[in-house]
């Protein structure tokens, strides 16, 4: 899912400008069982906009796959996350707020 949210961010804040925040979230709803999703914020008057470019870039993915180029690029954020501790405080510290 992060790789869908950093392709929806790129598409629908830096290409179409219609979004300022896209968010992947991960709800946990008990029983082991959680809920995984995308949203994204904009203008009541992208919403249809919004909604089909969040539903594109899942069904893009469920279809193929993400490209090498993309999992590398995570994996890269992941090394610099893990070679940098600070950085991992400072993510808990924001998803416990």
């Amino acid at each position: 899912m992060s790789i869908a949210r950093e392709r929806a961010f790129t598409r629908l804040r830096h290409r179409d400008a219609v979004s300022y925040a896209v968010e992947y979230v991960h709800l946990r709803v008990g029983g082991g069982q959680a809920i995984d999703y995308l949203s994204a914020d904009g203008a009541e008057e992208s919403f249809r906009e919004i909604h089909a470019e969040l539903a594109a870039v899942v069904d893009e993915l469920v279809a193929s796959g993400p490209p090498s180029e993309e999992l590398e690029a995570m994996r890269q954020a992941l090394r610099q996350t893990l070679d940098h501790p600070q950085s991992v405080l400072a993510y808990l510290d924001g998803a416990a707020e």
